[in-house]
């Protein structure tokens, strides 16, 4: 068994000194000269996992000294600039809103001659200040814009907040097996930080037991470090607390179609299947063959995925919730055939080019096998439009345009060059609505294969598109606004 050690104390060679400006303060509303501002102190900084403080990853612990004992309530951690105004602010604790805006949510603590800011969340690209109001200085630190580490990402329970003894799940990359006891800062609760989400299942994951009973907020290292002194995973902060109050739930029941999958129900495809849990925040740990996937659930449906089709299959199921219960047990289940999943994936409402005719809808086929497209209805709030024949091939796109649609204009991006085109006499009635409206997808029997959300109306060339093909139509965060033109028979988003 590979074994990880906890980080170490960073050199001090890592960290930078730096005396206050008074001329480094930038023209603010919320900050002006402060007389009483006296910059004859120095901060000492340095950064847990050890880096420049010009390259600072998104994930750390920043570490800070000075000539004089540090007041932790007056250490923060900035976004951006601060200047004197700023540093007389925290030194009056007189924190004006606009400032308090740009803090950082941090556990900050005393360790020694120095005091801790470890940060609750990760820091996006782009310059910090280390903050000082006694003595009133500050430092630069500037968070890289490409960090190339692997990032083990925060999944149970929401909110960091437990009412049992697993404090917190994170997954991301495969790691080694490990059984590594911790002190989680900043008072020193024993913890065990151990392999998978549930048993075994989860091999990209981790799970962090406490083996006290502090109740205090705690947060995990930043990173995970060999005994060779490498990095192997950042891991996302979180404010760790056992203050959950654990309610009582029950399974969930399943309606017809359905079938039961634990605690909650399933609607069973052919290499995925629709996981329906109960309205509590639960965690999913999942093996089967070439089946190892770790889902969170509340209220929203999720998809599991990959399954093979056309087999029976035992699911081992562990569940999670909040309180520390955990259930496990056997799930069979039957998967259908191969079939095509075709789902709207995305709608151009807005065109650069003239309206109705250069708005489009597009389609793509998510599944293993070619969808005969003729007999789909589409539908808005202003009527349905039945779908002439076409075969959208996996993983396939289509066009549903106005029978005035000119591939050819300059205005708006082509369509790539093996997208299907679907003619209709109208995309929606009159057009589709800049303001946004629901769409509605059905197969030939009836069946209701996918859903469009209406969205707040996009800039005239910018589309509404789904995040990911197996992005679920009921979760809100399935579908945005582009962030550039529109991509026509092209991938949504990188």
């Amino acid at each position: 068994m590979a074994r990880i050690s906890p980080l170490v104390a960073i050199a001090l060679a890592t960290g930078a000194t730096l005396a206050c400006n008074p001329d480094f303060d930038s023209p603010r509303a919320d900050c002006g000269d402060d007389p009483a501002v006296e910059e004859t102190s120095a901060l000492t900084v340095s950064l847990e996992p050890p880096a420049a403080l010009d390259r600072a990853p998104p994930a750390l612990r920043v570490r800070v000294r000075a000539g004089m004992p540090l007041d932790p309530k007056r250490l923060l951690l900035v976004e951006g600039e601060v200047g004197s105004g700023h540093l007389g602010q925290i030194a009056r604790d007189d924190i004006s809103n606009a400032l308090a805006e740009r803090i950082v949510p941090a556990i900050t603590w005393s360790e020694g001659e120095e005091v801790v800011i470890a940060p609750t969340r990760l820091l996006a690209p782009g310059e910090y200040s280390v903050a000082s109001g006694e003595p009133k200085a500050s430092v630069s630190v500037v968070v890289a814009e490409n960090d190339e580490q692997p990032l083990l990402r925060f999944v149970f329970p929401p909110d960091g907040a437990s009412a049992g003894p697993r404090l917190g799940v994170w997954c991301g990359v495969l790691l080694p097996p490990l059984s590594l006891p911790l002190a989680l800062a900043p008072n020193d609760e024993a913890a065990l930080l151990q392999s998978g989400a549930l048993a075994s299942a989860g091999a990209t994951c981790v799970h962090l037991e406490s083996t006290s009973t502090a109740t205090d907020p705690s947060i995990a290292p930043p990173a995970l470090m060999g005994d060779d002194g490498q990095l192997i995973a950042r891991v996302e902060p979180v404010s760790l607390q056992g203050t959950a109050v654990a309610t009582a739930w029950s399974a969930r029941p399943c309606e017809a179609g359905e079938v039961v999958f634990g605690p909650g129900c399933a609607r069973v495809y052919d290499d995925r299947l629709l996981l329906l849990a109960p309205e509590v925040p639960l965690l999913w740990a999942l093996q089967g063959p070439g089946l190892d996937s770790v889902v969170v659930t509340k209220k929203t449906p999720s998809l599991v995925h990959p399954l093979e089709p056309s087999s029976v299959l035992t699911l081992a199921v562990g569940v999670l919730d909040i309180g520390g219960r955990i259930e496990q047990r056997n799930v069979s289940i039957f998967t259908k055939p191969p079939m095509p999943h075709v789902v709207l994936n995305e709608v151009l409402a807005n065109p650069l080019g003239p309206e109705p005719e250069q708005e489009w809808i597009e389609l793509y086929n998510d599944g293993s096998v070619t969808a005969q497209l003729g007999g789909y209805v589409l539908a808005d709030v202003g009527g349905a439009t039945t779908l002439p024949i076409g075969e959208l091939p996996a993983g396939g796109y289509a066009l549903i345009v106005d029978e005035g649609f000119d591939a050819l204009l300059d205005y708006d991006p082509a369509p790539a060059p093996a997208t299907l085109i679907l003619r209709v006499p109208e995309v929606g009635q009159n057009g589709l609505s800049n303001e946004g409206e629901p769409l509605t997808l059905r197969d030939g029997n009836g069946v209701l294969v996918s859903r469009f959300p209406a969205m707040p109306k996009p800039k005239a060339g910018m589309s509404v598109m789904r995040i990911h093909p197996k992005a679920i139509d009921e979760v809100e965060g399935s579908f945005v606004v582009s962030p550039e033109l529109a991509t026509p028979g092209a991938v949504n988003l990188p």
